[in-house]
């Protein structure tokens, strides 16, 4: 066990008899699975979904161009939420898996929206010069509210998560 953690139970009445048992438990735990898959393939799972969020993301976006040069706002501004909340809850999945550390979570938790808000502004931008050297509308979309619509969708689910958990206690 970690010295901080010896200390800690130290602070809270654990005597030196219940920190060596609970050493010993935690021994045998690492003993039975020597392969320590449990985290590792937790750590695999969270890379995966690294990955495939950022490519999905970007291909998805790819692939909204042609919307962003034909629908009106209520219809761009309604797929725009729905991608973001799908991107959200896999997000929120992913942030709640176990033994990953909070470096992990800090990493997901920076890199993602940045690299999502910008693949947006980016997209949008690209559908506004495609639309002006086509001229094909009149309404331009623009990029800020393009992606602070998404940035609000796609924050949403891990915000009720969170909610939920603080208000029934699961942790």
């Amino acid at each position: 066990m970690k010295r901080k953690t010896i200390e800690t139970l130290k602070k809270r009445g654990w005597s030196i008899e219940d920190i060596e048992k609970a050493e010993q438990i935690i021994e045998s735990r690492y003993r039975m699975d020597k392969s320590r898959s449990i985290p590792t393939s937790n750590k695999i799972v969270f890379w995966t979904i690294f990955v495939v969020i950022i490519i999905a993301n970007f291909l998805i976006s790819l692939t909204l161009i042609p919307f962003l040069l034909v629908l009106n706002k209520t219809g761009l501004d309604f797929i725009i939420v729905v991608i973001g909340v799908t991107f959200g809850i896999i997000f929120t999945f992913m942030m709640n898996l176990a033994h990953i550390s909070r470096r992990h979570h800090v990493t997901a938790g920076i890199i993602i929206p940045i690299v999502a808000i910008i693949n947006f502004v980016l997209i949008t931008y690209l559908a506004n010069v495609m639309n002006s050297v086509l001229q094909l509308t009149e309404v331009r979309q623009s990029p800020a509210v393009i992606g602070a619509i998404y940035v609000i969708a796609f924050i949403a689910p891990f915000l009720i998560d969170m909610a939920l958990r603080k208000y029934f206690g699961k942790e």
